[in-house]
């Protein structure tokens, strides 16, 4: 570890001896002197003879000139005389001075919108699938129609008062809402706490945090480092909300079933319909959790082994371990919001949501000032959020209903298979990365064999210890046909 004082002297001497440059030096020095002879010219030149070195030319035709997605010299001339400023040095083409450019030569308009394309392509497509998805309900209803015929029509009960309706619809919607935010919610927590801990703990244990990411952090400035550590943190947060994204529409599924049988008052029914989405739940929750805990690294090797984020995979890949390994938290959470609201206890879901984000801030605040965890206190945090929202959630669901879910078919033969399935996983990618010679996509063709071993010996372990009802089946598309092939073949009732 190089001494504090050898270390400023060393940054000392790289910000007097190192210029900032706006993309690769040779087509930008170009556009440079262009810029200083248009400058001394006083007007725009009418042609220009660039005289350049083998070097200069060889590097610079086929670099790209940032802003214009474009390569080579003759754009980078070109920008030198419309908006270069020879004062900002090898920083000629910085952004703002083209946008300048663009506004001069087109107009306002015209630098908006190239500024704000790639926002714009974005949204673009959202709405434009909206639109689809909306079109094709139109054509939809209009075909099939409602399903309600007129004799139920004629039968119906008489409709409440607007005022009565509105007023319903407001006491349900708000709960319903605000409860569906809880991913929301925990990284809007993460994104405000956690670099203002890690700012805390940097600045009193600065040297204790470069020891311990001596590799990771080797070229990282100190004042840099925090936001280093946040964005390898969120390299793991899209794969932790990928499960719960899929395990959503289960809960969303039983509202019908559950709430007539809750009307009804159909004990049987009620116990049937909640033990089948937890239990799907956690069918697909454990092997993908457990699956992405213990390949977190050529995961994340995967998608960001190369560029600027590869330095990061090695912070990440424990956080992803962990909310692998966690992730049917978070998964049965919103199931169980959606059961509660089908029940009419949508206050519930908001009153675990509210503790859980409370846990989730305090937590982050005493964890994340820990020198030894940093940002890996974040993921204590979440998953003792998630511990309370489900814990609350869990017994409101069974007091209210009180029904006795059966545990072992519920929870244990999931994560006993889910574990079988990790190790399966684990050992058949390791075997495979040990065996298989170096080449370019050795990576990805390892973790497609540990992927797809873990997930057979997962689906062989539930069919042997019949960890799959007949509900359950009959919830997935052609469930009703599948459920027909297991059952001849004894693997479910």
């Amino acid at each position: 570890m190089i001494p504090k004082t050898e270390r400023e002297q060393i940054i000392a001497l790289i910000n007097r001896e190192v210029v900032p440059a706006i993309a690769c030096t040779e087509p930008i020095a170009v556009a440079l002197c262009v810029a200083k002879a248009t400058e001394t010219l006083g007007c725009r030149p009418e042609k220009i003879q660039a005289c350049l070195s083998a070097n200069i030319l060889k590097n610079a035709m086929g670099v790209g000139i940032p802003g214009t997605g474009m390569i080579g010299l003759p754009i980078a001339i070109s920008l030198g005389v419309i908006c270069g400023v020879s004062s900002k040095e090898l920083k000629v083409l910085e952004l703002n001075e083209l946008v300048k450019a663009i506004e001069e030569e087109f107009g306002v308009s015209a630098a908006a919108m190239a500024v704000a394309a790639p926002a714009a392509g974005a949204a673009a497509g959202v709405t434009l699938g909206t639109v689809i998805g909306l079109i094709y309900l139109i054509i939809l209803h209009k075909v099939k129609g409602d399903n309600i015929t007129k004799t139920e029509l004629a039968n119906a009960p008489k409709p409440e008062q607007a005022s009565v309706v509105a007023k319903n619809i407001i006491k349900f919607a708000i709960p319903v809402a605000l409860s569906s935010l809880v991913f929301s919610i925990t990284n809007l927590i993460d994104s405000i706490t956690i670099q203002n801990r890690l700012e805390y703990v940097i600045a009193g244990n600065l040297d204790f945090i470069r020891n311990l990411y001596a590799t990771e952090l080797a070229g990282i400035l100190d004042a840099d480092i925090k936001n280093f550590l946040y964005g390898s943190y969120s390299l793991s947060l899209d794969f932790r909300n990928l499960i719960p994204s899929l395990t959503m529409t289960l809960g969303i599924s039983a509202i019908p079933t559950l709430s007539a049988a809750w009307a009804v008052k159909n004990r049987a029914k009620i116990k049937v319909s909640i033990e089948s989405v937890l239990r799907v739940t956690m069918l697909v929750a454990m092997p993908c959790g457990i699956g992405m805990g213990v390949l977190a690294q050529p995961i994340l090797a995967m998608f960001y082994g190369k560029g600027e984020s590869a330095s990061g995979v090695s912070i990440a890949a424990p956080v992803l371990t962990a909310y692998g390994f966690s992730i049917f938290l978070m998964a049965l959470s919103q199931p169980m919001t959606n059961m509660l609201q089908a029940l009419d206890r949508t206050k519930i879901p908001l009153v675990s949501l509210s503790i859980g984000a409370l846990v989730k801030l305090v937590s982050n605040f005493i964890f994340v000032s820990i020198p030894s965890l940093n940002v890996n206190g974040a993921v204590i945090g979440t998953i003792l959020c998630y511990v309370v929202i489900v814990a609350i959630n869990l017994f409101a669901l069974v007091k209210t209903t009180r029904i006795r879910i059966n545990l072992i078919s519920v929870f244990a033969k999931p994560i006993i298979c889910g574990i079988l399935c990790g190790v399966a996983a684990y050992t058949s990618f390791g075997l495979c990365n040990r065996f298989i010679p170096e080449f370019g996509l050795k990576n990805i063709m390892a973790l497609g064999v540990g992927i797809g071993f873990g997930g057979i010996i997962y689906i062989i372990s539930m069919l042997f210890i019949k960890g799959i009802s007949k509900d359950d089946v009959v919830m997935l598309p052609k469930g009703e046909k599948i459920a027909k092939i297991l059952a001849k073949y004894g693997f479910i009732e």
